[in-house]
């Protein structure tokens, strides 16, 4: 459901206010067409999810990829409001990406389009001697509709916002560390989002 526009554009400012992120990169088009590709022609084939992303720069098309994502654990924390400040819920989630490269269809009939602008601040970590970790806070405006056409329409009306942090080279990462580092690590970053907006 996304977190209210107070509560993103607060963030956002958090985010400025820190000044030493290695790349802070630029409001930037983003659009995703989710379709369906079976393993078979057979009628009830089992099939991938294909997430295609095209991303915009100046107007031109930047970069074009093509995903199958497949979540593998996910737990959601839903915070409660204290009677004065509005806290979102919070949902950890680890999940594989593979490139496509073959096996794409000439054509498709998208189930789901989403058109975003995202900004993107990164910073890189390191502790202990066990290496650096990049990781992404990722702030998206959404709209979306089963079509091209609904998701342009659903422009008239106020956005999705989306907040999110991600680990961006997980393998070395998640090797050197076991689960309750990487909670720790996760945990921290979730903080020092939001501490600055509830003073806690």
């Amino acid at each position: 459901p996304g977190v209210t526009e107070e509560f993103f554009r607060n963030v956002l400012l958090v985010l400025h206010s820190y000044e030493s992120w290695e790349t802070s990169e630029a409001w930037t088009p983003i659009h995703d067409f989710f379709y369906r590709v079976p393993h078979s022609a057979e009628p009830d084939a089992p099939f991938d999810v294909v997430r295609t992303s095209t991303v915009f720069s100046k107007g031109d098309i930047k970069e074009v990829k093509h995903i199958i994502k497949n979540r593998v654990a996910k737990v959601d924390n839903c915070a409660v409001t204290n009677g004065v400040l509005y806290v979102p819920s919070i949902r950890a989630q680890v999940s594989t990406e593979t490139d496509v490269i073959d096996d794409l269809p000439i054509t498709c009939n998208p189930f789901l389009v989403r058109i975003k602008s995202r900004k993107t601040f990164i910073c890189r970590s390191s502790d202990n001697g066990r290496g650096s970790a990049k990781w992404s806070f990722d702030l998206t405006m959404t709209y979306e509709g089963s079509t091209y056409e609904e998701a342009e329409k659903a422009r008239s009306k106020p956005p999705t916002y989306e907040i999110e942090v991600e680990l961006m080279d997980p393998e070395n990462y998640l090797r050197n560390r076991d689960d309750l580092a990487v909670a720790a690590s996760l945990f921290l970053k979730m903080q020092s989002i939001l501490s600055p907006l509830y003073g806690e």
